[in-house]
């Protein structure tokens, strides 16, 4: 059986509990509340090896655990509403204040850590409202975003789940309505938890989705897109004889989606960076390649079209590949160090936003001093894997030694002609002391 740990806030535990026993889920329950957020790290102490599962019911306590412990093995979900749910209650909204559009609306509640609980997929782009875009959650910056909204006349309404900062709207007389999840909602999610984590442990098989998409280019006569499309049909036909392979393979615009079931320990074994050789050197042309792993196929081609967006943020002929729960990626493929990182580690994103460097470079960084602290880093080598300029790569490797995060080894010399090669390795203490949130 399932053993569940349900983390709540003080305020709100009666109500989840209400929920737990009145309902059968077919699983163990603990329950823990806290009154401040440093609460969580002796209840996660007591919790995390008597747990298969972590269930917040509190937004900040949510993102707390995320930054706090990014690499935490147990799955943690946020635990009383859904997409469904969201999509529902503004719904509601429209349907009681017909004259106020949606994109004049900011949801406190929907974070990068919860993917804005993929809304933009739902709704025209028009009309998607504002969320809160930065990776500290907290009361201050909440209402920092409300009110800077509100000051540039984009925002008309408040959607908000933080009951506690409620006041905060009032004071600056800001409309709002306060979003409370019903008894309903709790139940779903809880539910929806559970099933993902029943999901991994009944199952043996996960879905291998790849997404190979051809770019648009108003250059490309449509002979050439035509031949495009033509070539990549047939090798992916030939490989799947070739490989002695059973996946399907659907065509559709601009994309091909191939497809397949494998064992766990199959899919351990593929080698997507010789796959990604091999799609380099048989396709003549730019692509972009995708690839998600997941037990379910739905979760597996999200993960799918998640890669793919990182590899077009990163380059032509390349491919990104994005599994488990929460989401990994790893990546470049083509490149013979691949690196493992993910979007929803906290300790990461802040650091990059304090020392005002892209999020994606310096997860990407982070993710090379997790693999090996003692890596060398050279402008020449560091910029193909972060997919920048050698320009941009020394202003980065100047900003950490600033910082104090590299030093230049001893033997930093002249290669031929031209400017000297600066080799740097990083400075683990200082590191680690930044990605704690230390300094």
């Amino acid at each position: 059986m399932i053993t569940v740990a349900v983390i709540s806030p003080f305020r709100f535990l009666e109500t989840i509990n209400k929920v737990i026993t009145d309902h059968d889920f077919d699983c163990a329950f603990h329950s823990y509340s806290y009154d401040t957020l440093s609460d969580i790290d002796e209840i996660y102490a007591r919790c995390m090896d008597a747990c298969d599962i972590i269930l917040f019911s509190g937004e900040l306590g949510y993102h707390y655990m995320h930054r706090h412990y990014p690499n935490c093995p147990i799955p943690c979900a946020f635990t009383v509403y859904g997409t469904a749910d969201v999509l529902s209650i503004l719904l509601d909204f429209h349907l009681r204040h017909p004259g106020i559009p949606l994109n004049r609306l900011y949801l406190d509640f929907l974070t990068p850590q919860n993917h804005y609980m993929n809304l933009q997929d739902y709704l025209p782009e028009g009309q998607v409202p504002y969320f809160f875009e930065e990776e500290v959650y907290d009361y201050a910056n909440i209402t920092q975003r409300g009110s800077e909204l509100w000051q540039e006349g984009k925002i008309d309404y408040v959607l908000s789940r933080s009951i506690n900062n409620l006041k905060q709207w009032e004071k600056l007389g800001i409309p709002y309505e306060p979003v409370n999840p019903t008894e309903k909602m709790i139940i779903g999610s809880i539910e929806d938890a559970l099933n993902r984590e029943r999901l991994k442990t009944l199952q043996d098989t996960s879905v291998v989705t790849f997404i190979i998409h051809l770019p648009g280019d108003e250059g490309v006569s449509e002979e050439e897109r035509e031949y495009r499309t033509a070539t990549l049909y047939k090798f992916l036909v030939d490989f799947r004889k070739e490989k002695n392979l059973s996946y399907s393979i659907d065509h559709s615009f601009d994309r091909f989606v191939a497809r397949a079931t494998f064992s766990n320990d199959y899919t351990k074994g593929i080698s997507y960076q010789k796959i990604m050789a091999v799609l380099r050197k048989n396709l003549p042309f730019p692509f972009s390649v995708g690839i998600g792993i997941h037990p379910s196929e739905q979760t597996s081609q999200y993960h799918a079209e998640r890669a793919l967006l990182e590899s077009t943020r990163y380059g032509l002929n390349e491919g990104f590949l994005v599994s488990g729960d929460p989401e990994v990626l790893t990546g470049p493929l083509s490149h013979g160090q691949s690196l493992r990182y993910s979007y929803q580690d906290g300790s990461s994103v802040q650091f990059a936003h304090r020392l005002g460097i892209d999020n994606t470079n310096l997860l990407r960084l982070v993710a090379l001093y997790r693999n090996d602290p003692k890596t060398v880093l050279t402008a020449a080598e560091l910029g193909p894997i972060l997919g920048i300029t050698q320009r941009s790569t020394r202003r980065i490797l100047q900003r950490l030694f600033e910082l104090g995060l590299v030093r230049v080894l001893s033997d930093t010399g002249a290669a031929g002609r031209g400017r000297p090669v600066h080799k740097y390795v990083f400075i683990p203490d200082a590191m680690e002391h930044s990605l704690s949130g230390i300094v």
